[in-house]
This record gives structure tokens, sequence and C-alpha cells, in this order.
């Protein structure tokens, strides 16, 4: 076997990877995801098809022309007009080329943060356009002949704009031009001379001005510098602005084999410049209509967010790679495989009354019998699991054997088993009335399955034959949450029930080992897990409580107060920086609650608009996530990895 295949599919799997963690983050941020949900349906496309030979993959090595290669890929270069380009060699985007764009320079730390200061799309600008920054190097020259050369200054535009616009344009146009030392995107790397220039005359005062500019006008003027590139192009999108681009007719923007560039900005070309044409082509840009500036607005700030923010910058090189691996397969007579086609649907997935999250799926409960699991990157259905015949009220999704198992319960009183590579679920019929709740675990290392319904009884199967294995009965009314985990090396089942208590058994027999009681009201939801190596048993009740036993002994640990509603749903994780314990529960009134399950301290309140009927936490692509289901509310997203992740 050759190595070619490996090597492909190693950058295809990280590329897969750094993708769909920004999409995770993006999601539990609430925020779109669609620019790089289509980058990874792309992938995952590629993944599919056959490999590419070894001498096809290519190299992502940036700024560095000494270690250029025959599969090199350059992501920036200040010298790319004296490269020599090997055969096979992928360049996608380069500093001073006049037809090519250089990557995003990313805000000077100087400037602040630039997408904290943007604006509601609504709030009132006072200019309808303006420019703020450095006049450039170059010579006077006529101001017709503006941009003309790769080292022409962008004065002869703005002293164009000037002299023919603003004296006709009836709006507020604010144009300002800095001297060269006040180096407003250059703080630490401006030359030393200029330095002590830039110290001494309020460097402060210029960056302010600067930001002020951005984001309180309509517009910006984005002349190209030396080359194709605009750095204020780029800080214009992060301040949620819409640039108006003076450039190259020919000037390509980069990863523009994703994005829309015209529908995120505006272009003038120099030759439109260069044909006195300047002041009536921004005056038909300034006349566009509200609705459409801020369908540009929405879009270009996705766009800045998705893909070209700095902490997107992994993002970045995985596509620019990607485009080379694109081209370098198309130059070789290669044929592309075609993404799968639709937008991401999990958004939208609508009526789930129950969630789970397992092997890096996300699966969903319907209230119309259906099952199905999710992609949780871009929200592509991945497959429908066989119908209940009514809603299905409980989920539960794990690894067992190595392959993906889900089991649902329904209230057409079975459960159901399906495993990764079956087509028929193993029926768990038994129940005489609604399956409210479903576990997965094991028994001596047998995978189990555990249920509870409104018959008064959970009972455990075996999760491969659908066999009876043991029935739990004590409990004076319906049951409706089940757990299952190990309490001191002993597999054991959690029960929650009508009758205001909680009960602990042993897997192995059905013995009720503890009856939790002090609830004051219905319980509605347990989960089993270990807070720094103590088992614990998380209860969820009407009583607007959630509360922490002690499985070995049965005692209450602490009662975990501030749900703003009956607490429906619960769940026993960690998150934060060294894998802090939390409890997360939903209530019905819409809100997810999260405990650090150590001290009991209330860390984060999150409000929706339905009730909250499951959660569950997980790890997708490598972070902590709640998943929350909420009716018609679909599913929510939300970051379970840190402080400031909690005080969204």
């Amino acid at each position: 076997m050759t190595a070619g295949p490996g090597r492909d599919a190693r950058l295809l799997r990280e590329a897969a990877r750094v993708i769909g963690a920004a999409i995770v983050d993006l999601q539990v941020a609430g925020r779109p995801t669609g620019l790089l949900a289509a980058a990874l349906r792309s992938v995952r496309a590629e993944e599919a098809g056959p490999s590419l030979p070894d001498e096809l993959v290519p190299v992502f090595i940036p700024n560095d022309l000494t270690r250029c290669t025959e599969r090199t890929v350059l992501n920036c270069s200040a010298s790319d007009d004296e490269l020599d380009l090997p055969a096979g060699f992928a360049m996608e985007v380069s500093a001073t080329r006049p037809d090519r764009f250089a990557m995003p320079y990313y805000p000077d730390p100087g400037l602040g943060s630039l997408t904290a200061a943007r604006r509601p799309e609504d709030a009132g600008r006072t200019y309808a356009l303006s420019f703020v920054g450095q006049r450039g190097p170059g010579e006077p020259g006529s101001p017709r002949e503006v941009l003309r050369s790769p080292r022409a200054t962008r004065l002869h535009f703005l002293r164009a704009v000037a002299a023919d616009l603003v004296p006709t344009a009836g709006v507020r146009v604010r144009l300002q031009v800095n001297p060269p030392w006040s180096a407003v995107h250059w703080r630490g790397r401006w030359p030393a001379e200029a330095a002590a220039g830039t110290a001494a005359s309020g460097e402060g005062s210029w960056r302010r001005r600067y930001v002020e500019s951005l984001t309180d006008s309509r517009f910006v003027l984005c002349p190209r510098g030396i080359g194709a590139n605009s750095i204020r192009f780029f800080e214009t999108l992060g301040v949620g602005g819409i640039p108006i681009y003076a450039g190259e007719r020919a000037a390509r923007f980069p990863l523009d084999w994703i994005i829309d560039w015209d529908a995120a900005c505006f272009r003038i070309s120099c030759e439109e410049v260069a044909d006195g044409a300047t002041a009536d082509r921004l005056l038909a840009i300034l006349a566009v209509p509200d609705d459409e500036v801020e369908r540009r607005r929405r879009y270009a700030r996705d766009v800045y967010d998705q893909l070209l923010a700095p902490e997107r910058r992994p993002v970045l090189d995985q596509l620019v790679l990607l485009r080379a691996r694109a081209l370098l397969r198309e130059r070789a007579g290669h044929p592309a495989v075609a993404p799968a086609e639709g937008p991401p649907t999990l958004a939208r997935c609508g009526d789930v009354a129950a969630v789970a999250i397992g092997d890096g799926v996300v699966a969903t409960g319907h209230d119309d019998g259906a099952t199905r699991l999710w992609d949780p990157c871009t929200g592509r259905l991945l497959r429908d699991l066989p119908r209940h015949r009514d809603a299905v009220v409980g989920i539960a999704a794990g690894d067992v054997g190595g392959a993906l198992v889900v089991a649902t319960a329904g209230n057409d009183c079975v459960a159901q088993v399906w495993c990764a590579g079956s087509d028929r679920p193993v029926v768990l019929d038994g129940h005489r009335a609604p399956v409210a709740c479903v576990a997965l675990g094991a028994v001596d290392g047998r995978p189990v399955v555990a249920t509870g319904a409104a018959d008064l009884t959970a009972r455990l199967w075996d999760a491969r034959t659908g066999a009876a294995l043991a029935t739990l009965e004590g409990h004076g009314a319906a049951i409706w949450g089940v757990a299952m985990g190990l309490v001191e090396g002993t597999p054991a089942v959690a029960t929650a029930s009508d009758d205001r208590s909680a009960r602990v058994w042993d897997a192995r027999d059905g013995r009720l080992l503890h009856r939790l009681a002090g609830h004051g009201d219905l319980v509605g939801c347990v989960a089993l897990g270990e807070v720094e190596g103590v088992p614990v048993v998380a209860t969820g009740c009407d009583d607007r409580a959630a509360r922490l036993w002690d499985a070995r002994t049965g005692r209450v640990l602490r009662t975990l107060r501030g749900a703003g509603g009956a607490v429906r749903a619960i769940a026993l994780g960690v998150g934060g920086a060294g894998g802090r314990p939390v409890v997360v529960a939903g209530c019905g009134d819409g809100t997810i609650h999260t405990w650090d399950a150590r001290t009991g301290v209330l860390l984060a309140v999150r409000r929706g608009r339905r009730a909250v009927r499951s959660v569950a936490i997980g790890e997708l692509a490598g972070r902590p996530v709640v998943v929350a289901a909420g009716g018609e509310a679909g599913i929510r997203f939300l970051d379970c990895g840190g402080p400031a992740a909690w005080n969204q």
C-alpha cells in the first residue's frame, strides 16, 4: 500500500476537525455557520471520493520561501513577484501582485476589539462615507492617474473623491488623511525612527479616531495600498461595516471560491477612477436602498465571523490548503467530488422531545414518532431511524462495543434499540403503559438498556437481543427518569418518579439500594455520575430545585436552588478549565441553569422561549457542550467550556 492515501486522508481529516470545531464554537454562541457548513460538506464529499496520490498532496508552509517544494502552498509572500513557481506549486493569495489580495491582516492589539465596537444594524451612523488613514507612499501626480501602478499613492484617489464627490454628495462624508507617523495599524511593527514620533504625537488619539470612523460610517472607503491589498478592508468587516474597495478590476479577493464578495462589499475599479467616474460610482453606491445595505452588512458580518476573524486563522489555513489540493487535483486530471446538496437543517428540526449526544452525533426524538441522527457540525441529517407509532419522549446514545447504539422510549408503550450497521431495531416490548425514559449501560460486560414507564416499573433489557433481564418495582407512581452508571464499581440504575422520590438499584439483581426522599413534588428527571471521585445522583423536581445525593449512602449532599420553573431535565458532566464538574438543568419556563457540582454555586442562567424537555452534556469537536431540546423551538447548543461562556 502506498503512503498517498494515508497522507491525503490525514489532510482531509485535519481540515474536517478544524472546520468542525469552528462550527461548534459558533453554534454554541448562537451565530450562523452556513459558510463553514458548506466548506465541511465539501470536505466530507472529498473524504468519500478517491484519495490523491502522494505527489499531489500539498503541504502548507506559511511565509517561508526557503522551504518551497513541489507541494507547497504559501498563504502570503512579500516577494512573490520574484518567485519562480515550480511545477505543481499552488499559490492562492499574496501581498504584492496587482491581481491578488493578501490574507487578512488581523487588527493590531492597539486598536482594541473591533468586533466589540459593532453597532446594531439599525443604529444611526453620523457619516454616509468615510476614510481615515495614511496617505500612503508615492510621488504626487495627476489626480486622474489614480492607482495605475503597484507603487502609486492612494492620496490621488482621495483627492479625486474630495474634489468630485464631496461638494455634490448631499450627505456627510469624512475624509481624514493622517500623517505617516500616526501608524494606526502597526503598533509594535513600525520602524524605530517613526515610533518615537508616534508616541510623542498622541498615537492613542489617532487609533481611537480611526475605530470611531469605521463604526460611525455606513460605508468605508478602502483604496488599495502597495499591491492589491487593503488593511482597512478587513478591519471594516470586523466592525460589521461595508467596505468600498478601490483597486484593479482583476484583483481577486481571498477565499473567492467560498465567499460571494459581490454580496459583501462594493468595488470601484482603477479604470473607473482613471476615467473620472469616481463620484458617479460612489453616488450610485450611496443610493442603494436600506434593505439591500442591511442584507450586505449581515452577509459581511457572517463572512468575517466564520472565515476571517483572528480566531478563525486555523480555518483559513485549512481552506487555502484545500484549495491548493483541488487545483492540483484538477491540474492532474482528477475530477472534483461534488458535495451533497441542501442546507443545514438541525437548527430547524422542530418538535424535539428528547436529545442525546453520542459518538460524535446528535440524536433527537420527535413528537411525530421520528428518531433522527445529525452531524452536529454541518447540521446535516445523517439518518432517519425506524419510527415509533407515537411520540418519542426519551432517548440515549453511546458507543457499545465500538458501534453507535441509540435507544428510544415511546408513548406507544415500547422502547427500541438501534445499532449502527443494522436496518432493524430491537423492540423492547413489556411495559403496559407509555415508556417515558431510557438509558444505556453495561452489566458484567453485557450492554444493557434501562427503561421507565407510567406503569410504575423500570425494566432492564439485553441491548443486543431484547431479552428482559429484571423488573424494578417499588415506586408508587409513574417513573419519569432513569439513568445508569457505576457506584463504587457496581453497575447501578437510578429512577425518578411522580411519587416524589428517586431510587437507586443494583443493576445486577434489581435489588433496591437507596430511596432518595426529600423533594416536595414529583421528581421528573435523574442523572448518575461522579463528582471528584464520589458517585452521585442528580435529581430535578417540580418544586423548582435540583438535588445532589451520595449514591453510596442515599444522603443528600446539597440542594441546588435558583431554578425559574419546574426542573424537567437534568444532566451531569464536566466543563471549564480542569474539567469542572457541573449540573445542568432545563426548566419549564425555558431557562437552563448550570451549577458547580462541587459547591452548588449557580454559574449561569440561559433563557429561552419554550419549556426545556431534554438536556445532554457531551463533547463535540473536542469541546464540551450542552444540547437542549425545547419542542417546536428545536435544538439549542450551549457552551459548557468555561466561565466566559457560562456568562453569555
